[in-house]
């Protein structure tokens, strides 16, 4: 804690260094883990344009008796469905997450410990597992990290310093995460060594992060800007997919920093999602159709009105820069309960951040 101190057998310790100054968080914090002997692992080998993602969650894609496997609702599990993922013609699964929860039963976006994979589902080195058996069947394993807020039961980071959340921003799920507050620096810190913990530690190709329009952020620099390039660094000679799911249509997510964007691969379409769910699975075939030629006429008429100065260029996001993805939606809040209501939650940004 002094910022010099190791421990472990030397093959596998780590050091952690504190911030200096005020800043109460640590700048960089590892923890030792076990060797783990990658055998198939080999860099993600198909570009964005060509990925074909097959979202599904640990265990409800494996936990059911026709999923025909040993280890139902685990890591294991999945491992044991990698051949039949591959066979289907897609490149990429994308777990949903999988940060640890109180409990045995969770979709993920109520994860509290961002760093521990979820015991129910098995050991960190089963997840290594799993990534390495996917890779070496060709397939790319991405995740989905939740990091405008956490769950209503078991999130102690408040615990530990107040200046994880703040009431100058609020979200659907209660006070906000501090970006760019006089702390920030510490909290923004935790958020980027979580996505590289996730690419270092367990290999993956790639993350979703899960709604961004409810990470206001005042900073010169989006947390995703920043994020993105140091996760890129810690992986020098990986091709990493970094994509949002956002509901802004922002053109300049994608473009990179050196034209003023953030730098990110793809943005989840989700005009285009809900339009084909509703075109497919029920409503009036009329109406969905009406929907749908609207959508592909028009589809981002209401983006230009959304402004942010972290994007001197917010214009709609052309179908060109959204990737084709296969993929379903999910969704998932911070702080204390009262939990949120079961209305549709206001996801519009503070003002004064924006």
């Amino acid at each position: 804690l002094t910022g010099g101190a190791t421990w472990g057998q030397p093959e596998i310790r780590r050091t952690v260094q504190l911030e200096a100054g005020q800043n109460p968080f640590p700048r960089r914090c590892c923890l030792p883990v076990e060797d783990f002997d990658w055998e198939d692992d080999a860099p993600l080998r198909t570009p964005m344009e060509n990925t074909i993602i097959y979202e599904l969650h640990v265990r409800g894609y494996t936990v059911h008796p026709s999923a025909g496997v040993a280890h139902p609702g685990t890591f294991d599990g999945l491992v044991e469905k990698i051949p039949y993922l591959r066979d289907l013609g897609v490149t990429a699964v994308e777990l949903m997450p999988v940060a640890d929860f109180p409990g045995r039963r969770n979709w993920g976006y109520d994860g509290v410990d961002l760093f521990a994979p979820a015991r129910c589902y098995g050991r960190p080195d089963d997840l290594r597992a799993l990534v390495d058996a996917a890779h070496g069947l060709g397939l790319a394993v991405l995740l989905d990290v939740v990091y405008n807020h956490l769950g209503p039961d078991g999130a102690y980071l408040s615990a530990f310093s107040p200046h994880y959340f703040t009431d100058r921003h609020r979200s659907p799920w209660g006070a906000g995460v501090d970006l760019d507050g006089p702390y920030s620096r510490g909290v923004r810190d935790f958020f980027i060594a979580n996505a590289r913990h996730w690419v270092c530690e367990y290999h993956m190709d790639g993350l979703r992060f899960d709604a961004v329009h409810a990470l206001q952020d005042g900073s010169p620099d989006h947390l995703l800007q920043e994020l993105a390039a140091e996760v890129r660094a810690g992986a020098p000679g990986r091709r990493l997919h970094l994509m949002a799911e956002d509901n802004r249509n922002l053109a300049g997510m994608v473009r990179p920093p050196a034209e003023g964007g953030w730098g990110l691969d793809a943005v989840w379409s989700d005009d285009s999602h809900h339009v084909l769910r509703r075109l497919l699975t029920g409503g009036s075939s009329s109406a969905a159709s009406r929907t749908m030629t609207r959508s592909a006429t028009a589809p981002w008429e209401n983006a230009s009105t959304t402004r942010s100065r972290r994007l001197p260029s917010a214009r709609p996001l052309p179908y060109a820069c959204s990737p084709p993805r296969r993929r379903s939606c999910s969704w998932g809040r911070s702080g204390p309960p009262p939990r949120p209501s079961s209305t549709s939650p206001t996801t519009t940004p503070n003002s004064a951040a924006w």
